[in-house]
């Protein structure tokens, strides 16, 4: 019953059907014209370079006794 009501509202402003999807048409556009596209993506993986300073340790000591990995997202 609802969905008779439904159609027969939009048979009867057809206008307001045509206007509705004139917006949602543009709204695409735009969206589409400020998705940022890259033709090659960037496939290497994700790199930090972490800058860390402990007097009188070793390099390996600095890394395995200072130095932890952050969260991976």
């Amino acid at each position: 019953m609802f969905l008779n009501r439904l159609i027969d509202f939009h048979l009867k402003h057809r206008w307001f059907v045509l206007v509705g999807l004139i917006g949602l048409i543009g709204m695409g556009g735009y969206s589409l014209s400020r998705l940022p596209i890259d033709a090659f993506p960037d496939l290497t993986n994700n790199q930090v370079v972490v800058v860390t300073e402990a007097p009188g340790m070793a390099p390996v000591e600095v890394e395995q006794l200072v130095t932890f990995p952050s969260r991976q997202r």
